[in-house]
């Protein structure tokens, strides 16, 4: 009997002296760091023809400029519908690209005077931002808080430059600033 209760007592040391040295060992680690969340961003961009040039460079140069933008905590995801210059068929792919929760659209207008039928559209919506490209509309069909229109006159890749950092101004979140008297994070 005095042997098992040797044995035991030399197990029981054993096991207690192995979840020290655990113990001890995990002290030291730092903790895992919390994992990133990319956020995706949905940007539509109904283009006039599938077949212009003009439209392809837009397309092109918009998902450049986005793609420069995104980082570990925001990503760009990037719909593209094509009018082939029918006005009523951009009309139905705007209302798709909102209905499809798009944070902003890009429209290359097939006919100026339709661009008054998308600031409505783009209202309505509830929270769709619109940015349009290619022509300089009636200054009726653009407001001050979700339809836009820059300069086309200074190039493609001004315009669209312009376009892409007001949309990303848009629907980023932007970065937390500490009220007065508050410390700031280090």
């Amino acid at each position: 009997m005095s042997c098992i209760k040797k044995l035991t007592g030399r197990v029981l040391v054993l096991l207690l002296t192995l979840s020290l040295v655990f113990v001890l060992s995990s002290c030291g680690e730092e903790p895992e760091p919390e994992p990133v969340i990319q956020v995706p961003y949905y940007i539509g961009i109904c283009l006039a023809s599938s077949e212009a040039e003009t439209s392809e460079m837009y397309k092109n140069e918009i998902a450049k400029k986005f793609a420069a933008l995104e980082t570990e905590e925001a990503a760009f995801r990037i719909e593209v519908l094509y009018s082939e210059k029918d006005h009523l068929k951009q009309e139905h792919n705007v209302n798709q690209l909102i209905a499809e929760g798009m944070d902003c659209v890009f429209i290359e207008p097939v006919e100026a005077s339709t661009v008054s039928t998308f600031h409505d559209q783009i209202m309505e919506s509830g929270g769709t931002f619109g940015m349009i490209i290619g022509m300089e509309p009636a200054a009726e069909a653009l407001d001050e808080n979700y339809v836009f229109c820059f300069d086309f006159a200074a190039g493609m890749e001004t315009e669209v430059q312009q376009a892409v950092e007001k949309a990303a101004d848009l629907i980023l979140p932007k970065p937390e600033v500490p009220e007065e008297g508050e410390e700031a994070d280090k």
